[in-house]
C-alpha cells in the first residue's frame, strides 16, 4: 500500500555526479578555507572527493566525518574518535563522537563548507541527521554549504510511516518524512529549507550542484555507503530488515551476508543458518558466537520499498515460542527503540494487537500520499516512470545552479485537494 515508484538498476549512464562537475562550483572555493563533509564512498570517477579538491589547489583544512569514519570502518553506533588521516595529513573531525554538530571553533576556522556523503534516501540512514546538523551550523555561523548532489537508491521510492516529530524525533529521524523520502542529499536540503525544518534557514546559503542527466533510477554506490551494506541486494532489503535492530533477531550483522539474512536461535524450522562473530564494522554483534536458525534472502527478489511481511513473520515466531514455553518469562519481541525506526507509536502497536503488515501499511497510505504532494515542489530530476513524474529539472546543458524553493507553509499544515494517485 505504501506508495511505490518503480525504479530500474541501470548500467552504464552517462551521468556526471555533483563533485565531476567543477565548473559549477570550484570558483566558489577559490580564495576560501574550505571543509568537507566525506567518507569512504565520496568517489566520483574513481577519485575520492578530498582528492579532488586537494589535486585542485583548494585549501582545505579538515574533513568532517559522519557515522562509520573516514575510512568506513566504524562498527553502526560506534563512537568516531577525531582523530587525522594518514594518508592526506587531514584533520578528521568527528560528527559522530562526543558531538554530532559543528562546534564555534570549527566554524570560525573556514568560509565555506562542501558536503559529499553517498546517501541511500532512507531516514534512519543518519547522515542525512548530519546533513541537517552541519546544515544548522552554516546558517548559524554564515557559512556557504554547497551540497554535490549524488544518485540513491531510493530517490524514486516513497513508503512507510511519517516521523511523529512530537514524540520519536531522533539522530535516526529528524523530520516529519516517510522511512524512505524519495529525495537525494541535495533534493533533502532543499526541502528542509524550504519547509523551515532548519534553524536559521532563511539565513542560509545553500548551493546544490545536481547530477547531469539523472532520472531517478536505482543506481548504487561503486563503494559501500557503510560495512553493513557490501552489495546491492544488501541496500535493497536494508529498509525492511532494520527494523529487526529494535528486535532479539539477528539481521547477519558479523557474517559475510549482512542485511542479506536474518534469524534467531530460537527461529525453528530452518535449513538455513549462519554464526555472527566480531570483525570490522561488526564489533560485538548480536547473538556473537551462537548458532542462528533464520532465512536467507541472497536469491531472494528484493523489493521496490519495505516489505513488512518478515518482521510479521518474526513476530508469529516469537509469539509461538512463548506459547510453547509458558513457563519462561521472554522479553517483548520489540524494544521502545522501534519506535524511533519506524517514527511512530503504531508500528509497535500493530504488531501487538494482531494487525496484519498490509492493515499497517494501510494506516499511513494517506499521509504518505500527502507528503509526497509537498516533496514534489523540491525535485530536480525528471523520473523514469509516468506514474508520478518529478519537477523538469531546468537545462543542464546550460551549466547553471538550480533556482532555489522559497519558504512556504509547512506541508504538513496545507489541506490536501486530492488523495489519489495518477493512474
Amino acid at each position: 500500500m505504501g506508495l511505490l515508484f518503480t525504479s530500474l538498476w541501470l548500467e552504464g549512464q552517462n551521468l556526471r555526479l555533483g563533485a565531476e562537475r567543477e565548473r559549477l562550483y570550484m570558483q566558489n572555493l577559490r580564495g576560501k578555507r574550505v571543509a568537507v563533509v566525506a567518507h569512504a564512498a565520496s568517489l566520483a570517477d574513481s577519485e575520492h572527493s578530498v582528492d579532488r579538491l586537494l589535486r585542485r589547489g583548494v585549501d582545505l583544512r579538515f574533513v568532517f566525518t559522519p557515522e562509520h569514519g573516514f575510512r568506513g570502518t566504524a562498527s553502526a553506533g560506534e563512537k568516531v574518535e577525531s582523530a587525522r588521516d594518514e594518508q592526506t595529513g587531514l584533520r578528521l573531525v568527528s560528527l559522530y563522537g562526543d558531538r554530532r554538530r559543528p562546534s564555534a571553533a570549527d566554524m570560525d576556522s573556514i568560509d565555506v563548507v562542501v558536503y559529499d556523503l553517498q546517501d541511500l534516501s532512507i531516514r534512519f540512514y543518519t547522515y542525512v541527521s548530519t546533513l541537517i546538523y552541519v546544515m544548522e551550523a552554516c546558517a548559524e555561523y554564515q557559512k556557504t554549504l554547497i551540497v554535490l548532489d549524488r544518485p540513491s537508491p531510493f530517490a524514486d521510492v516513497v513508503d512507510g510511516p511519517i516521523l511523529d516529530t512530537a514524540r520519536h524525533r531522533s539522530f535516526v529521524g529528524l523530520h516529519p518524512v516517510p522511512v524512505l523520502y524519495g529525495l537525494t542529499s541535495g533534493e533533502y536540503a532543499l526541502m528542509a529549507k524550504g519547509e523551515q525544518w532548519v534553524r536559521g534557514a532563511d539565513s542560509l546559503d545553500l548551493q546544490v550542484v545536481p547530477v547531469e542527466h539523472y532520472r531517478r533510477e536505482r543506481i548504487y554506490p561503486s563503494s559501500p555507503p557503510s560495512p553493513n551494506l557490501a552489495n546491492q541486494n544488501a541496500i535493497n532489503w536494508y529498509p525492511s530488515l532494520c527494523f529487526f535492530e529494535a528486535t532479539d533477531v539477528s539481521v547477519g550483522r558479523g557474517t559475510d551476508a549482512p542485511f542479506e539474512q536474518y534469524g534467531a536461535p530460537w527461529w525453528g524450522d530452518s535449513s538455513h543458518w549462519f554464526v555472527p562473530v566480531s570483525r570490522i564494522g561488526a564489533t560485538s554483534p548480536p547473538h556473537e558466537g551462537d548458532t542462528v536458525l533464520g532465512v536467507d534472502l541472497r536469491k531472494v527478489p528484493a523489493p521496490l520499498g519495505i516489505d513488512w511481511s518478515h518482521l510479521w513473520e518474526a513476530k508469529y515466531r516469537y509469539d509461538s515460542l512463548r506459547i510453547a514455553d509458558s513457563l519462561t518469562v521472554y522479553p517483548p519481541f520489540a524494544r521502545t527503540f522501534i519506535n524511533r525506526l519506524s517514527g511512530t507509536s503504531s508500528l509497535m502497536q500493530a504488531l501487538d494487537q494482531g494487525w496484519t503488515a498490509g492493515q499497517f501499511q494501510a494506516s499511513y497510505f494517506s499521509d504518505v500520499l500527502r507528503y509526497n504532494l509537498a516533496r514534489q515542489r523540491y525535485l530536480l530530476y525528471e523520473s523514469i516512470t509516468d506514474y508520478q513524474p518529478g519537477l523538469v529539472t531546468p537545462s543542464l546543458e546550460q551549466e547553471t545552479l538550480p533556482a532555489q524553493p522559497q519558504p512556504r507553509k509547512p506541508w504538513w499544515r496545507r489541506k490536501v485537494r486530492s488523495a489519489s494517485p495518477k493512474p
